[in-house]
């Protein structure tokens, strides 16, 4: 694998990586296997799995097929919502969508470094992550 799209790092695994290039928020079999390992009884029953076919671009420009389509709760401050995330094989963390940066509300300050919920008008500190990336805590 190229290391253009080795991002993925236990840092990572409960945060989400703000990509708002891309078209639909995605995430590594690896990290989601991390991630739904985390949750408890009440958050797992709210997993839901269907398939899907699309197909995904990173830095190196190798297309990766999603075959699944996995819905994960998620709670930001005082929203309590759910992403679909399409699964790649591909070490990746979560990358935040710019269609769910639309669905959660999220104006992203790159100068303060915080993003503003316009859903629940909270701000949030933003990470960043060793490879540079700007991360939020879910």
């Amino acid at each position: 694998m190229d290391d253009e799209i080795l991002i993925a790092s236990a840092e990572n695994t409960k945060r989400m990586i703000l990509d708002c290039g891309s078209t639909k928020t995605v995430a590594g079999s690896k990290w989601m296997k991390t991630y739904l390992e985390s949750l408890g009884e009440d958050e797992m029953k709210q997993i839901e799995e269907t398939s899907e076919q699309r197909f995904f671009r990173f830095g190196n420009s190798i297309r990766y097929p999603s075959k699944k389509e996995v819905t994960i709760p998620i709670k930001l401050g005082r929203l309590e919502t759910k992403l679909h995330v399409s699964v790649v094989d591909a070490s990746i963390d979560l990358l935040l969508g710019k269609p769910d940066f639309k669905n959660l509300g999220l104006v992203v300050d790159f100068v303060e470094e915080t993003a503003y919920s316009t859903i629940t008008h909270e701000v949030f500190i933003l990470e960043t992550t060793l490879k540079g990336h700007l991360a939020l805590s879910l």
